[in-house]
């Protein structure tokens, strides 16, 4: 079983809010509401002897009123949805650097899975002039991709991997929060 998830392949995703033009419009006129929206660039793609130029979602326009004011940068937009409870379904990468399968400790190797389900929970506390984000979010998941995948796969190496994910979704969904309270 293990085997099988990890050499299926799943075509990947990107994911932003979808807002309907009253949406839009309503947090245009609130002062409390910051507007984001997904910003898009044209990549020129070498189709064999033809050059075309493609549409691409690069990052997220984050808007005070009615100005722009900064981009969240593509590889947090996932972090985010999930830090504001958005995201529900979703695809994540982490690089993966195995302990103990054996042949590959200690090489680097590409994880990536499909979130089957996000639950979220987020709270905040208030103590000694400091405000804390409490981010309790449980994601069921299953790995899609292993980007070298080691010889030796064996069930028991589940746990190590699971870690690992859980141990790169938390310094990232941290670092995020960083960059947004830097901006």
């Amino acid at each position: 079983l293990i085997r099988e998830n990890i050499t299926k392949e799943k075509p990947s995703s990107t994911f932003t809010p979808h807002y309907a033009v009253y949406q839009i419009l309503n947090c245009l006129q609130k002062d409390s509401e910051i507007l984001k929206l997904p910003a898009y660039k044209l990549k020129e793609v070498n189709l064999g002897k033809e050059k075309r130029k493609k549409v691409y979602l690069d990052s997220m326009a984050v808007f005070d009123g009615d100005r722009l004011d900064s981009y969240l940068p593509g590889d947090k937009i996932t972090d985010y949805l999930i830090l504001t409870e958005k995201l529900t379904q979703g695809s994540y990468s982490f690089k993966y650097i195995s302990e103990i399968i054996e042949g590959v400790q200690g090489e680097e190797s590409t994880v990536s899975m499909d979130f089957e389900k996000v639950s979220h929970k987020l709270g905040y506390s208030y103590e000694n002039n400091k405000l804390t984000l409490i981010a309790n979010v449980k994601i069921k998941s299953h790995i899609v991709k292993f980007v070298e995948p080691p010889r030796n796969m064996k069930e028991e190496y589940l746990p190590e991997i699971q870690q690992a994910a859980a141990d790169a979704m938390e310094k990232s969904l941290y670092e995020t929060v960083k960059y947004t309270q830097d901006k």
